[in-house]
């Protein structure tokens, strides 16, 4: 099995978030040692990567993919978009991990991996991300019957060509147009071409589907519902999985509770897992490198 780390344009807000990579490449390794490790990124993430003193933890390292210029989005808007183009290069099955996510133990279960794809968590979108009748002003779009659901895609595995191709074609030629003719756009664009085309393609192809996740987030809301569709509950995260997330724009530094929190989590895990890397990874959080 492949498992990707996709990085473009990278800059950290932290050193928490520079010991997230850290310590999701190790346990990934760690806890599924029979899988190859990919980072995809540009000449300018892997100077970065290897300033940190980690870059070597990969099997492979690649940067053909990343240091292409052949699309012209906006980067700002489409933040995550590394990640549609490591994809239109792949072939399934992969995994796709983000960096400031790390896993706590092994607990996907087999019957995942004959799953056509595997993500994160359901995501009920009404009042947060972009309508598609407000899109069909500029844009076309298929027809799909368009629900109020998109799947999180912190973790995302495909395990269906077919679906790869057409998911990582269309979601670029929409953030291409969306660039072009959109206007004023921003971050719920990207989620609207990654999370949201994500959803309605496996729905259009009546395809398998888990999550890790057995709860939905309402995201006007922040709210989570049960549904049955994963292993663990929100209250469980932490058990299997640390997710820095969106609040890493905001807790830089110990005056934030959720960085103290996170932090916590991540000197858990070295002490638990990797006892003689600890002092690594308390240089990363004090110093920026191992």
């Amino acid at each position: 099995m492949n498992v990707v780390w996709c990085a473009e344009h990278m800059s950290f807000y932290s050193n928490l978030e520079k010991a997230f990579l850290y310590t999701s490449i190790l346990t990934w390794k760690h806890f599924y040692p029979e899988h190859t490790t990919n980072l995809y990124c540009d000449s300018h993430s892997k100077q970065l990567i290897s300033e940190m003193g980690i870059l070597d933890l990969w099997d492979n390292v690649n940067t053909k993919v990343l240091d292409k210029k052949q699309y012209d989005f906006n980067e700002e808007a489409f933040w995550a978009s590394a990640k549609l183009k490591v994809i239109n290069e792949l072939k399934a099955p992969f995994v796709i991990v983000d960096l400031d996510l790390f896993i706590k133990q092994k607990f996907i279960p087999d019957e995942f991996w004959q799953q056509d794809v595997v993500g994160n968590f359901m995501e009920i979108t009404t009042k947060h991300y972009p309508e598609p009748y407000k899109l069909r002003k500029y844009m076309e779009l298929p027809n799909y019957n368009w629900d109020n659901k998109a799947i999180n895609v912190a973790f995302l595995y495909i395990n269906n060509e077919e679906l790869r191709q057409k998911y990582a074609q269309i979601a670029l030629e929409w953030m291409n147009i969306m660039t072009q003719k959109g206007g004023v756009i921003n971050g719920l664009n990207m989620v609207f071409c990654e999370q949201k085309l994500l959803w309605q393609l496996i729905k259009d192809r009546n395809l398998s589907c888990k999550f890790l996740f057995n709860e939905t987030l309402i995201c006007h809301k922040d709210e989570w519902i049960e549904n049955g569709l994963g292993l663990f509950s929100k209250k469980e995260e932490y058990t299997y999985a640390t997710h820095f997330g969106p609040d890493k724009r905001r807790a830089l530094d110990d005056s934030h509770g959720y960085y103290i929190e996170c932090r916590q989590s991540i000197l858990e895990t070295f002490y638990k897992l990797f006892p003689p890397l600890s002092k690594n990874v308390l240089n990363l959080l004090n110093l920026g490198h191992v």
